[in-house]
């Protein structure tokens, strides 16, 4: 389930980001780093947020929370894509550059090492 889900995930945010360079003729760092990949302050703490409170509401078997919670940090997380957007319009040289590829690349790394002490610590 869970590589499905990261699966869907990519496959989606592949598509955002084709679609706009096919759209706009131009790549953007920004909106790659910070929207899709959620570096953004608001997409983090949404996020973190959205994965406690139902990590919390598994642990404790409430199912409709759970599903409740992972609907609220996709909204957050969508609102905050959607602030962004509007930033980068009123200021474009500001906003069109994210984190360095080697950064995220790195946060990467340690998110996938979270997911698996998580597992073995199961």
């Amino acid at each position: 389930m869970l590589l499905g889900g990261l699966a869907l995930s990519a496959l989606v945010a592949t598509i955002q980001l084709v679609r706009f360079r096919r759209l706009n003729g131009v790549w953007l760092g920004g909106l790659a780093s910070r929207v899709v990949l959620g570096t953004a302050a608001a997409a983090s703490i949404s996020y973190v947020l959205a994965l406690g409170a139902s990590a919390w509401a598994a642990y404790n078997r409430m199912w409709w929370l759970v599903a409740l919670c992972a609907m609220a940090g996709g909204a957050a997380y969508a609102l905050s894509g959607r602030r962004w957007w509007r930033r980068y319009q009123g200021d474009p040289a500001s906003h069109s550059r994210g984190e360095s590829a080697g950064w995220v690349a790195i946060l990467g790394v340690l998110a996938a090492a979270g997911v698996v002490l998580l597992v073995l610590g199961r």
